[in-house]
């Protein structure tokens, strides 16, 4: 099976353990468009993501929830946080430079917002790791997140989806 016919086929199961919900073409293409853009593979991942985690009463998904699962081939969260508390005993608090480089923009992001690298350096302790690890875990998804809209940008996924729904509205138009 190619990514295309397992992209579809995964749409169509979710589709069918929603109750009530019919899968239009209208939607589908829709869906099929962002799937083009960001690769079957990866989407048809995100769908799967959904099915593992739905419950019966979860309405169909928006496709910006299927979008927030698309990986971007970055480091997820959890790599980030335990990439950042690592990195403190690696390189000190005197090698920012190259904590920055190991670390990535993302992580480095991250260590701004806490104040910068001396910061997270001081204010790490065997105590607190694993209450700053989740606090960096949060804002590493922000940050996730973030990055994947500005890809999203990059290929004109968003102004693709509203050229599809304005054709859609006319379509519906029309017929009424």
């Amino acid at each position: 099976m190619n990514d295309e016919k397992e992209f579809l086929t995964y749409l169509a199961a979710l589709a069918d353990m929603v109750p009530g919900f019919i899968l239009k073409p209208d939607v589908v293409a829709l869906y099929d468009e962002a799937a083009v853009k960001v690769g079957y593979k990866k989407f048809s991942i995100a769908i799967k993501k959904i099915i593992a985690t739905r419950n019966s009463r979860d309405p169909f998904p928006a496709l910006s929830d299927v979008l927030s699962l698309v990986s971007f081939n970055g480091m997820d969260a959890e790599e980030l946080s335990a990439k950042i508390v690592g990195s403190v005993s690696k390189f000190g608090p005197y090698k920012s430079a190259d904590a920055r480089i190991y670390l990535g923009e993302t992580a480095w992001n991250i260590i701004q917002l806490e104040g910068g690298w001396e910061n997270v350096c001081q204010m790490l302790t065997y105590e607190n790791m694993s209450t700053l690890q989740a606090q960096w875990r949060k804002l590493a998804v922000i940050m996730i997140q973030r990055e994947q809209t500005k890809e999203l940008e990059k290929i004109g996924y968003f102004s693709s989806v509203g050229q599809i729904l304005n054709e859609a509205i006319k379509q519906v138009e029309r017929k009424n």
